[in-house]
């Protein structure tokens, strides 16, 4: 098998701890920090239609390369028009450590909003709401 190690991004972690750390040693108080990336994966009731129907169909684009003999790639997202997606893949390594920051003209001077150029971006990333089908009181994303 062989490791694929395109990929090496600074990954900043451990501020959350560190304050919590210090909470409890100047304050003396019971403290707990949580990571927001867990937050995001525990909440996958949350996501929009969009993000549920375009995470099927990235991950199906996907086994359909994979069963072609495809490796080393990565599914991508082309979004074109109001909102029309294209999928398609890419040598991981094209896209790794390729970083697209936040465009600074989408935020308020006075930096404390986004402005309608970004809404309008995210609005249909957001769209749709599921009724989700409950199994033993969680939600039960895919059918197979």
């Amino acid at each position: 098998m062989r490791c694929l190690r395109a990929f090496v991004l600074t990954y900043l972690s451990g501020i959350g701890k560190y304050l919590e750390n210090q909470v409890r040693e100047n304050i003396g108080c019971k403290v707990r920090s949580v990571e927001l990336n867990i937050m995001q994966r525990c909440s996958a009731h949350l996501a929009s239609y969009t993000d549920i129907l375009e995470a099927e169909r990235c991950g199906s684009y996907a086994v359909q390369l994979a069963a072609q003999g495809e490796t080393g790639k990565m599914v991508v997202m082309k979004r074109s028009g109001d909102y029309e997606i294209s999928y398609d893949s890419e040598p991981a390594s094209a896209a790794a450590n390729q970083i697209r920051p936040f465009p600074k003209e989408w935020i308020t001077p006075a930096g404390n909003q986004i402005k309608d150029d970004a809404v309008g971006y995210f609005l249909p990333l957001i769209q749709g709401e599921i009724g989700w089908s409950m199994v033993q009181g969680m939600p039960q994303h895919f059918h197979f």
